[in-house]
């Protein structure tokens, strides 16, 4: 494996460049090194030789070989070892379940696409895939964790199966959508502090339920429609629920005020004599 290039969420798929490595034997491309000066290897052109057609059963583009037919070292005693470069895209199930702190879990299928396992039997050489530190690029968004391997049989084909265990690096979601809804949300109580004189109540509850409503709206553009749901969406709605109960509650707590203020001020005694105080003085002058 070189580099995981993309893993896209929204339509559930990921590119991988790698070079898959194909050994096998081939009786017919045996010959005595005596006999040709002591030529041990020689390379040959793929199209040449017989290959097992071993495809990408689980692509997503249709592409079922996208590796490049470069030159196939052939030995003596007739082992080829082939390793030619290619970028697979294949699908990948996504849960987001726990977004921006997920684990995602994508798989490459391999089948032969001419013969069945009677014929050609597929195995894993080794249980791991390898990845070379010196040539594997990391990926700015996603670390790769782990990459075991499986060979399984059915009753018709035989498909060695690579798994990619790939972690998020939530740094960048915590600072650009954590921390802001937080802060955001931790505002909404702001309403039941501020005094309801100052008229400034609804115009803050409106605006934090705005800003929450924007946020929202950026991380549904970037999580797939699944069944899962983000955990970070289930925490804006449940904010999204407390400050609209904020805003009902201050345009109550509002109301009665106004209401309460009117009667006092129009009917108490006190202003009765004052208002009776104006219209004497309106007449005199």
């Amino acid at each position: 494996m070189q580099q995981m290039i993309n893993l896209d969420e929204k339509r559930e798929t990921v590119t991988i460049s790698a070079f898959p490595e194909y050994t096998w034997v081939d009786r017919r491309l045996t010959w005595d090194p005596e006999k040709f000066n002591q030529q041990h290897t020689i390379n040959m052109p793929v199209e040449k030789i017989w290959q097992p057609t071993i495809v990408l059963y689980s692509n997503t583009d249709g592409i079922y070989d996208p590796t490049v037919p470069v030159m196939v070292p052939v030995k003596s005693s007739g082992r080829v070892h082939w390793m030619p470069p290619g970028i697979f895209r294949t699908k990948c199930k996504i849960d987001v379940s726990l977004f921006p702190f997920d684990w995602q879990n994508c798989s490459m299928a391999f089948r032969t696409y001419n013969y069945d396992k009677n014929e050609v039997q597929l195995a894993a050489r080794d249980t791991q895939v390898i990845i070379d530190q010196f040539y594997y690029q990391s990926n700015g968004e996603w670390d790769l964790i782990f990459c075991p391997a499986k060979s399984t049989s059915n009753d018709a084909v035989e498909e060695v199966t690579f798994f990619f265990i790939f972690r998020r690096k939530s740094l960048f979601y915590i600072i650009t959508f954590v921390v802001p809804c937080i802060l955001i949300t931790l505002l909404s109580v702001g309403t039941f502090i501020i005094p309801v004189a100052s008229n400034q109540k609804i115009h803050l509850a409106i605006s934090v339920f705005m800003g929450l409503t924007v946020y929202l709206s950026m991380l549904a553009r970037l999580t797939p429609e699944t069944e899962s749901l983000p955990l970070l969406s289930r925490f804006l709605m449940v904010s999204l629920m407390s400050v609209s109960l904020s805003i009902l509650a201050s345009v109550l707590v509002i109301w009665i005020h106004e209401r309460l203020f009117i009667t006092t001020f129009i009917y108490s005694p006190t202003r009765i004599y004052e208002l009776r105080d104006c219209d004497k003085r309106s007449q005199i002058v």
